[in-house]
């Protein structure tokens, strides 16, 4: 089982760069009817989001370095976790 984990946290951190450039996609795909102050709000989520994401990644690789692969799982897919979170947010509104 402790050698899954080095694969676990190097497959969440695909799993955060799909789920990033999906929100990316996302969020360029529902800009095309708002207004000015909407747009400004989607453009700060995303950048915010993205570089959530891409620290985390950063940081998981350098645990999955230090041979912490359990932490760095867990930190490679919490951006995935909580974007999941928001999105259900918005679609319950």
């Amino acid at each position: 089982m402790k050698d899954l984990l080095p694969f676990a946290a190097i497959f969440a951190m695909l799993c955060t760069a799909g789920t990033t450039f999906m929100m990316i996609i996302f969020s360029l795909a529902g800009a095309a009817n708002s207004s000015p102050a909407q747009l400004r709000t989607q453009e700060l989520w995303t950048v915010g989001l993205t570089l959530f994401a891409v620290l985390c990644v950063i940081v998981a690789i350098v645990l999955l370095r230090k041979k912490h692969p359990g932490r760095a799982a867990l930190l490679a897919i919490l951006p995935t976790v909580v974007m999941g979170g928001l999105l259900i947010d918005a679609l319950l509104q």
